[in-house]
């Protein structure tokens, strides 16, 4: 599975990230949340601290939209460091005009993909290769 930490004010960032990795894995709907998306949003039955634990719990690896908004979201804050926590492949999704200093805590030290980047696309692409390894 692949859960996409982000704020939900930035649910186009969000739905372009998913249509990305849908494109490169061939890996059914139900392998990626991302709470914002339609087709990708929590199912209905279950808490949504129950759900999101179990969902990042699943997952082979955590892409985290790290952007104004998002860093001010304890449930982004809260989902990163649950991921790095429990040892998941974490990759950062770095927005145009942020610096590595605003990323928080231990995840500062993680390879990122900066939006800002002439090579953005490269490493996303790289990203999504590696996290491919990780399926069965």
């Amino acid at each position: 599975m692949i859960f996409v930490s982000h704020k939900e004010s930035d649910a186009n960032l969000a739905k372009a990230l998913v249509e990305f990795i849908r494109a490169a894995l061939d890996i059914p709907d139900s392998k990626i949340r991302c709470t914002s998306v339609p087709g990708y949003q929590l199912p209905f039955g279950n808490s949504v601290a129950d759900q999101l634990k179990h969902d990042i719990n699943a997952s082979n690896a955590v892409f985290v939209l790290l952007t104004p908004a998002s860093l001010k979201s304890s449930w982004v804050l809260f989902e990163l460091g649950a991921s790095w926590a429990l040892g998941k492949v974490i990759v950062p999704i770095l927005a145009r005009g942020l610096s590595l200093d605003q990323i928080p805590g231990p995840v500062r030290e993680y390879p990122v993909v900066r939006a800002d980047d002439a090579n953005a696309g490269t490493r996303l692409r790289d990203a999504v290769s590696q996290v491919a390894g990780n399926f069965d």
